[in-house]
């Protein structure tokens, strides 16, 4: 694996952090009480350290594939939570949320199962329960639910990107491919529109041959992946939503919406952050600093 190599602004946010704090000795609760109100968080969030190492890892690797400001990370739903909240804190304004949650629409879609239509027979045979399993997803947006859509796009997007890259933790990655397609549509009308990439978290025991096939089959390029253990701790808090409740919105469906925007979880979020923060100081900002010696 290469090394990675991060920019002096990285070192200049771990050093503000760290002198903000003063040092902690571990028997000192007050120093500790006064940390907790300094970032203003309540009921933290207990990070386990190799937890808090595969966030950091994921996280500098979109920022070194999507580098601020001529490209903006979008992160889809709430599943990238942790990933995006360690971006925010690093790189303030380099990664949007998206909340949209249980999307798998495409538009254009042949006959219900366009995922699926040009893969190889031998990878369709091995899905063919996801394709019973999801083909009523799969349908494209009304007319109504589309402008809903582009609407929810135009206020949530950011501005002024050359390219945006769309990042999700998946299975599959079927809510990144219907994201990336509407982007996609949404963008088309544009006079300057961004280069859309995507990047997803899977497992480390899932072909990547499949990955691509899923996302040539609607000619997008491939995805930057990013590797982890299914028994790892990021995917085990994965499988079980830990991250979803941090998220700085509510669960978004688009189709049941009904025009309703998302609810604001912004208080959760900023304590969710404010516990990265203090994982950060703890280490020392070792945490961040460690691939680049």
């Amino acid at each position: 694996m290469r090394t990675l190599r991060y920019k002096p602004w990285i070192r200049l946010v771990c050093l503000t952090l760290a002198l903000s704090v003063p040092a902690v000795k571990a028997s000192d609760e007050g120093i500790g009480r006064r940390i907790q109100s300094f970032f203003g968080f309540d009921n933290e969030y207990k990070f386990d350290p190799e937890e808090y190492d595969q966030i950091r890892e994921v996280a500098l690797r979109l920022l070194e594939a999507c580098p601020p400001p001529d490209c903006g990370i979008v992160a889809l739903g709430r599943s990238p939570t942790a990933i995006a909240a360690l971006l925010d804190i690093l790189q303030p304004g380099s990664v949007t949320f998206l909340p949209l949650s249980s999307f798998k629409h495409l538009p254009h879609n042949r006959g219900g199962n366009s995922y699926f239509d040009s893969l190889p027979k031998e990878l369709l045979e091995r899905f063919v329960w996801l394709v019973s399993k999801y083909i009523p997803a799969f349908n494209p947006l009304s007319d109504a639910e589309e402008e809903r859509l582009f609407a929810h796009f135009q206020y949530f997007f950011p501005t002024n990107r050359k390219r945006l890259m769309f990042f999700d933790i998946s299975l599959y990655g079927f809510s990144l491919i219907a994201a990336v397609k509407y982007a996609e549509k949404y963008f088309s009308k544009h006079p300057n529109p961004p280069q859309i990439d995507a990047a997803m978290v899977i497992d480390t025991d899932h072909p990547e041959t499949e990955t691509d096939a899923f996302f040539r089959s609607q000619n997008i390029e491939p995805p930057l992946v990013m590797r982890v253990d299914p028994f790892s701790h990021l995917r085990r808090k994965f499988i079980v939503s830990a991250y979803d409740s941090y998220a700085p919105y509510g669960a978004y469906n688009v189709v049941e919406s009904r025009g309703e925007p998302p609810e604001p979880n912004e208080k959760r979020y900023q304590a969710f952050k404010a516990s990265l923060k203090k994982q950060m100081v703890r280490l020392g900002c070792s945490g961040v600093l460690s691939s680049a010696r």
